[in-house]
This record gives structure tokens, sequence and C-alpha cells, in this order.
């Protein structure tokens, strides 16, 4: 059993924590066949559908935030579509494990987040003074800042308590 995260589509639904056994639970999550993309720096896996644009499945905002501000490369070039799982990185058994407990903290915990820049060579952080309702939108945030921003600009979510609640980058 695989401790994971379902972020649905629709924003309107609840990002909740699963308990996955099987293949077949991992594609009723995702309504088809999946895919893996690993995200190395968090320690995570988001599991897709692999039709899922060809199934015109709607646009996940909250997982393609999530992905765009730990792989900022990809901003603007791909959209993860569909509910997505998030699974912690396959296992020496080539399994996937369990979603680090951070990561759950920051998507299941309630709280409100900032967002902190420097530029690079700094070693301060500044706070941007408006605070976020999640998670997730403090992302969305940190995303847009790094699109409009100073070129070499680095990011961080934390929450509002100043716990550090994500490192770059963005």
């Amino acid at each position: 059993m695989v401790q994971a995260i379902v972020i649905p589509a629709n924003d309107t639904e609840p990002i909740e924590p699963r308990d996955l056994r099987t293949l077949e639970d991992y594609q009723a999550e995702v309504g088809g066949w999946i895919e893996h993309v690993d995200l190395p720096e968090v320690g995570v896996t988001l599991v897709v559908n692999e039709n899922g644009i060809a199934q015109a499945l709607p646009f996940n905002r909250r997982a393609t935030f999530f992905w765009w501000f730990h792989q900022g490369y990809r901003r603007r070039r791909v959209r993860l579509v569909g509910n997505v799982v998030l699974v912690g990185l396959e296992g020496t058994d080539g399994d996937p494990t369990d979603i680090p407990t951070p990561i759950a903290e920051l998507l299941l915990v309630p709280g409100e987040f900032a967002v902190e820049a420097r530029r690079a060579g700094d070693q301060e952080w500044r706070s941007d003074p408006s605070l976020h309702p999640n998670y997730v939108e403090a992302l969305v945030w940190a995303c847009m800042v790094k699109e409009l921003g100073e070129t070499g600009l680095e990011l961080r979510v934390t929450r509002a308590e100043g716990d550090t609640a994500s490192e770059p980058p963005c």
C-alpha cells in the first residue's frame, strides 16, 4: 500500500490523501493508462493519464502549477490534465513509495503561505506582503512572479508562521 495524494482537476474538489495498492487503483484515480512524471528535487512522482490530452481531460491547474514551480523550464509548454496522483519516487524495488511527509503537509494542512524572493548572490529573503490561502495558490503567485519578474530571482514558499515550506527553484 502506498500513501498518495490525489489532486483533482476540478478546483472545487479537495486535494485528498489516498491509500493505493494496485495498478488498477492508480488507473481508477486518473481515469486510464498511467504515466509517471518524476520531480526528483522534491522527491515525488506525478502519476497522470498518459492519454489525457487525446481524451480532452480538463486542465489541472493545481497540479500544473505544482509541477511548474518545481520544474520551471516547463512553464507555458506543457499542462497537466485530468486527476493527478502524487506519490514518492520509486524505491529500490521499482515501486512508488509513500508521498514525503513534508509535501503531504504542504498540500493537506490548512494555513496561509507567503512567497519570498531573493536576488542571486543575496543571503536575505524578502517576503511579498500578501498572504495566500493555501500552498497551491502561493505556488501560482510564485510562478507568476518568476515569469514576469527579473532574471535570476530565486523564489520559495513559506508558511505564514515562518516555517520554510518549499525551497527554490521556480
